[in-house]
């Protein structure tokens, strides 16, 4: 099993799996070993793919733990979304699928980072707002290793 070490990248199924989500060889595009050395992807440690299982669902997907998936909602229901978590829509996001998946990057991104701040606290990593989430996963692996 692997962790995405970059903020997005491509699997197979056309699927892109997001910074610091657990993909078994099987997903991978490419050679594990070549994929590693680039920085694309890092072994996940015991710990992390306990914590991703948990984290499916019984057909194997993500809980994302929203109440409505942003998939069903209407128009007026996305913008509101949006609207409360400051998500701006960019011009050719016309769609609602377009407005939905925007708005996921959006909540995806701010959940990574979350995750990324409540291991560097735990590990007394020292970080500020400007530390990226790159610069912090790498702080967050020098403790551990």
């Amino acid at each position: 099993m692997y962790k995405i070490a970059c903020l997005a990248h491509a699997i197979k199924g056309n699927r892109v799996a997001k910074f610091g989500e657990i993909v078994s060889e099987k997903d991978l595009n490419g050679n594990a070993k070549v994929l590693i050395e680039k920085g694309f992807i890092k072994e996940a440690t015991k710990s992390e793919i306990e914590a991703a299982k948990k984290g499916k669902t019984d057909d194997g997907s993500q809980k994302n733990g929203r109440e409505k998936k942003l998939s069903k909602m209407n128009t007026a229901e996305l913008e509101a979304k949006a609207k409360e978590l400051g998500v701006e829509f960019s011009p050719e996001d016309t769609t609602n699928a377009k407005k939905a998946t925007a708005i996921q990057a959006f909540i995806d991104a701010k959940d990574a980072r979350e995750n990324l701040e409540a291991k560097a606290k735990e590990l007394k990593v020292d970080f500020s707002e400007e530390t990226s989430n790159e610069d912090l996963q790498k702080a967050i692996d020098a403790v551990n290793n």
